[in-house]
C-alpha cells in the first residue's frame, strides 16, 4: 500500500480498481461494522416510515423524510469509511471506533456542506443540465474533504473542484462507469432472484436482500471514490510542489539582468 503514496503517476481505472479492492477486502472487518451500524438502524427507519405510509396525506412528505434519513446515515457511513480508507493507504492504525468518532464529529459541518452542494447544482440544474452535471463531478469529492482535510462549505467545495480540474472528463466516465456499474449489479441479483421460485419461497423478502445487497455495493463504491480522491489529491500535491519548485529556479535567472544593470550603472 505505501507503494501507492510513493508514485506519481496518474492510475488506470484497473489499477485504481485493484487498490479499492485490496482495501475493501482487508479491512472488510471495520469496514462492515461501520455498515452494520449505519445502514441497519437506516433501513429500520425507512420500514417504520414506509409503515406509517398510509398516514401521510401528501405522499411527497414521505419521499423527502426518506431522502433526509437515507443522507444521514449515508454522510455518516461515507464518512467514516474515508477515515478507514486513508488510515488503510497510509500505513496507520486502522479502528472502527475512531473512524466512527470522526464521522459523528464532523456530521454538522458535512451536512452544511452538502446543503450549499446541493443548492448550486440544483440551481445550475434549473438554468442548463449539463452545467448541473459539471458541478455535481466537481463536488464529488465533497464529503471525503470535509472528514479528511477538516474543511467546510466552500472552502471544501472549492476544494474538490481543483482536484477534477483537468481531468473532469476522466473522473466522469470512472464514476459513471464504477457507479452505473454497481446499480446494474444489484438490480440484476434481485431480479434474477425474483425470477426463481425457490429463491423466492426461501427469500420472502426480497426486497431487503436487495437492500443489504446495494448497501454492501454502496460501501464499495465509498472506497472507491475515497481511493481516487486520495490519489488525485497526491498528484496536485506533487504538482503544485513542482511548479513550486521551477518557479524557484526561474527566480535567480529573472534577477541577474537586474544586478547586472545595476553594475553597470555604478
Amino acid at each position: 500500500m505505501n507503494q501507492y503514496q510513493e508514485t506519481i503517476r496518474e492510475y488506470d481505472r484497473n489499477e485504481i480498481w485493484q487498490i479499492s479492492w485490496s482495501v475493501f477486502t482487508s479491512q472488510f472487518k471495520s469496514i462492515l461494522i461501520i455498515m452494520m451500524l449505519f445502514y441497519i438502524p437506516m433501513n429500520g427507519l425507512l420500514m417504520i416510515l414506509e409503515s406509517f405510509l398510509h398516514c401521510f396525506t401528501d405522499l411527497e412528505i414521505y419521499y423527502r423524510a426518506s431522502v433526509i434519513v437515507e443522507f444521514l446515515f449515508w454522510a455518516l457511513a461515507s464518512m467514516g469509511i474515508a477515515v478507514v480508507v486513508e488510515d488503510t493507504l497510509l500505513g496507520n492504525d486502522v479502528s472502527w471506533l475512531n473512524a466512527m468518532g470522526r464521522a459523528f464529529s464532523h456530521w454538522k459541518i458535512c451536512l452544511q456542506t452538502n446543503v450549499l452542494q446541493g443548492l448550486i447544482i440544483l440551481g445550475f440544474l434549473l438554468l442548463f443540465v449539463f452545467p448541473g452535471v459539471i458541478w455535481a463531478v466537481n463536488y464529488a469529492f465533497a464529503i471525503q474533504v470535509v472528514v479528511l482535510r477538516e474543511m467546510s462549505g466552500k472552502s471544501a467545495l472549492e476544494y474538490s473542484a481543483s482536484l477534477v480540474r483537468g481531468r473532469w472528463e476522466k473522473i466522469f466516465g470512472f464514476l459513471l462507469l464504477f457507479g452505473g456499474g454497481i446499480v446494474i449489479i444489484t438490480q440484476g441479483i434481485s431480479y434474477v432472484l425474483s425470477r426463481i421460485p425457490m429463491v423466492f419461497a426461501r427469500v420472502p423478502d426480497l426486497a431487503m436482500f436487495s437492500g443489504i445487497v446495494t448497501d454492501v455495493a454502496t460501501t464499495f463504491f465509498s472506497v472507491v471514490c475515497t481511493v481516487l480522491f486520495l490519489h488525485l489529491e497526491y498528484l496536485y500535491d506533487k504538482r503544485q510542489e513542482e511548479k513550486h519548485q521551477e518557479n524557484s529556479a526561474v527566480e535567480p535567472k529573472q534577477s541577474q539582468p537586474a544586478a547586472s544593470m545595476a553594475v553597470e550603472m555604478h
